[in-house]
């Protein structure tokens, strides 16, 4: 039977769209009293799933919308109609996170009270498709499902960037068992059916749809027969052909993926298998004119939550978000700049991660060279300037070259700790030169350094007690003069400190704290743009 969550997602009213709180409600405390028999010690009788489903879908039609009680209805679909439940489930968690986030109960100020909810229904659907036997479904009913599962993943990150991640869920969706449509080629090697990675309709010199809109189902072209990765050396004969023969193999991998995240999440063989998977068929950069090519940006609710996820310093939730949206966005180098990022916070624990993310990204970027340099068609950089940087940075530490002074040998040595996860030891090398060295310009770099690695290793922080300093002495020594690139650095590191900061909540509601840290960034921004107008011109945007 199918489902229809329609009226469970209509607003209650004009004037109060998620209706009124019904805790205290008697339809409610009779579901309520129904999930408590789940932890009842003394042998109760069975949950009635049944009422659960009547009571909560006439609550949440007629009197309120709330996270706990669609957690719960969901629940009673899936017991009571398996896999379709899950699926209507997936569209009532969906559209609630979507169209009533800000008016829903719990309140939003009460953001653990819904956490605890989707987690407990994300959890409890983890259990149920993994310790059930379940049949293969039809391709229009999974589709729906990991639709609506992507729909869920990416609006909670939008909305709540600290949320727990729901990749391995999403991925569990995704595997599941898929009957083959009708009149579809029965040989193994037959890849012609539904897909999901846009790198898989990349052929060699058209990369053009590679970075297209999120990952969406279409039909591989029909001018191009793919070609099984088993195939006959003669049966491989162009370079398209090899580009085809990839395609099956690299939505194994992304399956394979997906398990060794739930096995070891610290393998680096996930970050080797997501980035084969989404670039081993680029064969080239896409084309351009100038600079710019053809490839459609990601959507503003995909940049919008980028750009939370990472200003809000969650390792995990950074990590997730970026690792997840490689193979739908293989060209989008920030993403592997984040994830370094992310690993990086977590110290040692995830300093292999890191290397792995380097060194897989440094081979993509020499293999197209030209591809850090171009843009979206709007103009969206396929790499910031803090992602050149980061590539300049991991060239220089791996190019193994001699240090020509003091501050570059002290840098060196605390670029490798990073490289180890080694935070303190790498800030305990720079503070060694600050308190070694007669140089006041060495120590003023090695001061920008440590804010740099401060930043680096602790993203939720608000960096600006130290970031200050820098500037004022900016303006004392009057290095706007004397040192402009030097201060076109500094001033450089305080704008990326003021962006963190502005992007920490308790900054923002700290009415006074933001408007100084406000001012300080204008500031800068000015007398960066006296000296660098187009480094300026980029942290204006």
């Amino acid at each position: 039977m199918s489902i229809d969550v329609t009226p469970l997602l209509t607003p209650i009213s004009e004037s109060a769209p998620a209706g009124e709180e019904a805790r205290a409600t008697e339809s409610y405390e009779a579901i309520a009293a129904e999930i408590e028999k789940m932890t009842s010690l003394s042998g109760a009788s069975p949950i009635d799933w049944a009422l659960v489903e009547q009571q909560g879908t006439n609550l949440l039609s007629s009197q309120t919308k709330d996270f706990m009680l669609a957690a719960w209805v969901s629940a009673a679909w899936m017991e009571r109609h398996g896999l379709q439940g899950l699926q209507a489930g997936l569209e009532l968690q969906a559209g609630l996170i979507e169209t009533f986030w800000e008016t829903a109960f719990p309140p939003v100020k009460r953001l653990r009270g819904r956490r605890n909810a989707l987690s407990w229904w994300t959890e409890r659907a983890s259990n149920w498709l993994e310790n059930n036997e379940l049949p293969a479904i039809d391709s229009a009913l999974h589709t729906k499902m990991v639709d609506a599962a992507t729909r869920m993943d990416g609006a909670l990150a939008e909305r709540d960037p600290d949320a727990p991640p729901l990749l391995t869920f999403v991925q569990q969706i995704k595997r599941l068992d898929v009957i083959p449509e009708a009149g579809a080629n029965d040989k193994a090697n037959d890849t012609a059916a539904v897909e999901t990675n846009p790198a898989g309709n990349t052929s060699t010199g058209n990369a053009s749809n590679a970075g297209a809109a999120p990952a969406t189902v279409s039909q591989r072209p029909a001018s191009a027969p793919p070609i099984s990765a088993s195939a006959l050396p003669d049966q491989l004969s162009t370079l398209d052909d090899i580009v085809h023969a990839l395609h099956p193999i690299a939505d194994a991998l992304g399956h394979i993926s997906a398990a060794l995240i739930s096995i070891d999440r610290f393998q680096p063989l996930i970050i080797e298998i997501n980035r084969f998977a989404a670039r081993a068929a680029l064969l080239s950069a896409p084309p351009a004119v100038g600079g710019t090519t053809s490839l459609n940006p990601p959507p503003a609710p995909i940049m919008d939550a980028f750009q939370t996820i990472c200003g809000a310093g969650n390792a995990d939730g950074i990590i997730e978000f970026c690792e997840s949206r490689i193979l739908t966005f293989p060209f989008w180098l920030d993403l592997d700049y984040q994830s370094a990022r992310g690993y990086e916070m977590m110290g040692e624990q995830g300093a292999r991660m890191r290397q792995a993310v380097i060194k897989n990204t440094l081979t993509f970027t020499e293999r197209l060279p030209e591809l850090e340099h171009l843009t979206f068609s709007d103009g969206t950089p396929f790499a910031s300037d803090d992602t050149q940087q980061w590539l300049r940075d991991c060239r220089a530490l791996n190019s193994g070259a001699a240090a020509t002074d003091p501050f570059e040998k002290t840098q060196q040595e605390a670029r490798a700790a990073t490289s180890n996860g080694q935070h303190d030891q790498a800030m305990q090398f720079y503070q060694d030169l600050l308190q070694s060295t007669f140089s006041g310009r060495d120590q003023f770099r090695a001061r920008i350094a440590l804010l740099d690695l401060f930043m680096s290793a602790n993203g939720s922080a608000d960096p600006m007690p130290l970031a200050q300093p820098i500037f004022q002495d900016c303006k004392t020594m009057n290095l706007f003069q004397w040192e402009p690139i030097l201060a076109g650095n500094a001033l450089q590191t305080v704008l990326k400190a003021c962006k963190q900061a502005l992007s920490n909540p308790a900054v923002f509601d700290d009415t006074p704290r933001r408007e100084n840290y406000q001012r300080l960034q204008q500031e800068t921004l000015q007398q960066l743009a006296r000296i660098d107008f187009p480094a300026a011109s980029r942290f204006s945007r």
